[in-house]
């Protein structure tokens, strides 16, 4: 209520982890729509103790149009089987939900359970990276610029190559983990 007075009508779930989807239930029964890819909603459902979960999905791509101007629902695929991007061309900013994390605290990750994995993350980011936008929103973190993303998603790509090699040379996990924080500082 603090930025406006008026009801919420749309919340957009970008995937179906706690920390982004729990509360959305509460703004449904206020008269929200939740909107979530559906197969994050199979994700959602999934979990232990599921019992709600929303009633409007989309596949693939999808459009809303709110005050006029158009927002954008991608669905891509990396941090779960159905991240959800939003994009909202005439401001020119994307929120990439945690397709993206720049909390120094929180490292980008996959959740494999989840349908995630990293080669589809990269697919996903240079999708994102096609649309035309100058403010990317993560799902943890201060906001960034494309050439942010750009640098975060070399990082990344570095970092899965690195273990992909050490992972060929039968290294051991805490062999794996000790080069990453060494040479990425990257899950320390």
């Amino acid at each position: 209520k603090s930025i406006t007075d008026k009801p919420i009508k749309y919340i957009v779930l970008t995937h179906n982890h706690g920390d982004h989807a729990e509360g959305a239930q509460k703004f449904e029964s206020e008269g929200a729509q939740i909107i979530i890819s559906n197969d994050d909603r199979a994700n959602l459902l999934r979990m232990p103790g599921a019992k709600w979960a929303p009633s409007v999905t989309y596949m693939g791509q999808s459009r809303l149009y709110v005050g006029g101007k158009e927002v954008q629902l991608r669905q891509l695929r990396g941090h779960t089987r159905g991240d959800t991007v939003v994009y909202y061309p005439a401001a020119k900013v994307i929120s990439l939900g945690d397709l993206l994390t720049t909390a120094e605290t929180i490292p980008n990750i996959v959740n494999y359970g989840d349908g995630g994995n990293w080669t589809d993350w990269e697919t996903s980011i240079n999708a994102a990276l096609a649309l035309d936008w100058d403010t990317a929103i993560p799902g943890h973190g201060p906001a960034v610029n494309k050439q942010q993303v750009v640098a975060l998603r070399d990082k990344m790509v570095a970092v899965r190559e690195r273990v992909r090699a050490l992972n060929r040379e039968k290294k051991p996990m805490e062999e794996i983990q000790a080069t990453l924080v060494k040479e990425f500082n990257w899950g320390a």
